[in-house]
């Protein structure tokens, strides 16, 4: 099946601001870009759990940082991110990591700037075990994760 059978995407959403206007605002909330935190800024458009995905950038072939970010709480996301939460047949936190270890070559464009585009993304093929395996298996990443970090 594909991706957009188990995501809502909040593309739509998202706001750049730039430099300039971000130097005069207060640095309350995160300000993510395609690959983590780029700034803070003194607004949220997003409050809850969500996926991140790198839409752009040099990083979805070289793939030198994670492409997908897991983000908790009130934040900004500027237009170099997909923005989205996985429905009820996905859990969120096994999407995070099955995209962070999968190779998504075939789905970017762009040769001078790499792009993954949002039709591309929702076409990405996923064929997730049951609910009950995705739990076990985020739960065993997770553990390990914290024997290790």
């Amino acid at each position: 099946m594909q991706l957009k059978n188990y995501i809502k995407v909040f593309d739509t959403l998202r706001k750049p601001v730039n430099t300039m206007e971000r130097q005069n605002l207060e640095k309350m909330y995160p300000y993510y870009g395609a690959q983590g935190i780029v700034d803070f800024i003194n607004e949220y458009i997003f409050d809850g759990e969500y996926i991140l995905l790198a839409e752009d950038g040099a990083n979805l072939l070289t793939k030198s940082e994670p492409l997908a970010n897991l983000v908790k709480g009130k934040f900004w996301v500027n237009n170099h991110a997909h923005v989205f939460q996985t429905n009820n047949l996905m859990n969120q936190k096994y999407l995070y990591y099955w995209l962070n270890s999968k190779n998504l070559d075939g789905y970017i464009t762009g040769s001078a700037q790499p792009k993954l585009n949002q039709e591309n993304l929702l076409s990405i093929e996923i064929n997730p075990p049951s609910l009950d395996d995705q739990q076990h298996i985020v739960n065993t990443i997770s553990s390990l994760l914290l024997k290790f970090l």
